[in-house]
């Protein structure tokens, strides 16, 4: 139900935003609809339902643990199917940032990740990086158009496809429609994580490709703890410095040695 709801928001704020924009690509939408449909299937739908299906089955801890092994899954197929490679100096940096986002989720005690206990909730979750990853991948095989028509094409495709799903929570399932504060939070994550984020990863991956790009999602547990610190009001702990010193050290490893 989430994320059907966070595609119909997405679909209808872009449509608003660009409706002329969409009308005047729609035939070239057309003539490249299986590839936008394959794309926001596997990344924007696939990604979402895997990843919260994986939260009722393991912790929050072990996702963002697993989180981290994307960048390794992206450079992993593009060198599989594409011969592209990061420099060996390059993967130490990736691996550098890896363990900056360890440091935070572990919340400095690093002894903590060896009594984690793996489960079938985190191999969900590995399904849904493998998804992630693919789509990543696949970037490069979009059409050349206005970004706006392409997240409409890519949030329409994830529409369509959660649709079955969220039929079958309705007939077989749970489905709990949200209060105020979840159809907040639906608004939230339509309108930043699916709209503003996602464009953004799609420019990105154009401009630097996909190998240097993933290397930036260990960002992600950073970013959320420096907002818990400036928002929720979190004490800044040593080991925030030092994970942030070390996500920022091997992103810098990454981009110095690339080709430019």
């Amino acid at each position: 139900t989430l994320t059907m709801l966070r595609w119909v928001f997405a679909c209808s704020i872009c449509f608003l935003m660009a409706h002329k924009q969409i009308r005047a690509d729609w035939p070239a939408l057309k003539r490249n609809w299986p590839v936008l449909f394959a794309l926001g299937s596997i990344g924007f739908a696939g990604f979402n339902l895997m990843y919260y299906w994986a939260l009722h089955h393991t912790t929050a801890l072990n996702v963002a643990i697993i989180q981290a092994v994307l960048p390794l899954m992206i450079v992993g197929l593009n060198f599989i199917f594409f011969a592209q490679r990061l420099r060996w100096v390059q993967m130490l940096g990736v691996l550098i940032t890896m363990f900056g986002a360890a440091i935070i989720v572990a919340h400095g005690d690093l002894g903590s990740l060896l009594s984690l206990a793996f489960n079938q909730g985190d191999l969900i979750m590995l399904g849904a990086l493998a998804l992630y990853a693919i789509y990543t991948v696949g970037l490069r095989f979009k059409p050349n158009l206005h970004w706006l028509s392409i997240v409409f094409g890519l949030s329409l495709g994830a529409l369509l496809t959660v649709a079955p799903f969220f039929a079958a929570e309705l007939l077989w399932g749970d489905p709990r429609w949200p209060g105020i504060d979840g159809w907040l939070v639906v608004a939230y994550i339509a309108i930043f994580p699916s709209l503003i984020a996602q464009s953004c990863f799609i420019r990105a991956v154009e401009l630097v490709g996909p190998n240097r790009a993933g290397a930036f999602v260990n960002l992600t547990p950073v970013m959320g703890s420096l907002l818990a610190i400036l928002i929720l009001g979190e004490r800044l702990e040593i080991y925030h410095v030092v994970a942030l010193l070390l996500v920022f050290a091997g992103l810098a490893v990454v981009e110095r040695f690339a080709h430019k």
